[in-house]
């Protein structure tokens, strides 16, 4: 019998690739975790893109004349961001045991909300793509 054939094979090669893609996403994790701890960073410098409350009189007086910058007086927070990432997972962490009462959520009676990690709105516009490129051709 003659007709007309439609050979699915390079297509379905494709999926093939993009299903493998699909499900491992190492080569592309310790670019997302850098650029989320570009965001953090970003975070720091703009105390929190101007959102984080302002420093209590009391702590300003405690520092003496040293940086009123919010949550940046020794600088040793900001310097622990570092990435971390798997086949599966990227993110921007910190080792500083103090951070946890700036990044939680529990009831607050001293420390006001301030938390640098709080970066997902503004990252995600520039992950999504490089997510949506990787599946889609393989290009980190």
């Amino acid at each position: 019998m003659s007709g007309a054939d439609v050979d699915f094979s390079e297509v379905l090669r494709e999926l093939k690739k993009i299903e493998r893609r699909a499900s491992d996403f190492s080569p592309l994790t310790p670019i997302i975790a850098e650029t989320l701890v570009g965001y953090v960073n970003d975070e720091w410098d703009s105390a929190g893109r101007g959102r984080w409350p302002g420093l209590a009189a009391s702590t300003i007086a405690k520092r003496r004349g040293t940086s009123s910058q919010i949550l940046k007086d020794t600088g040793r927070a900001a310097a622990s961001v570092r990435a971390e990432y798997d086949g599966e997972s990227a993110s921007a962490v910190t080792d500083v045991a103090y951070m946890l009462y700036h990044v939680s959520d529990g009831a607050r009676t001293r420390i006001p909300l301030r938390n640098p990690f709080d970066v997902l709105d503004v990252a995600m516009p520039e992950i999504d793509p490089m997510i949506a490129r990787y599946i889609a051709s393989g290009e980190t």
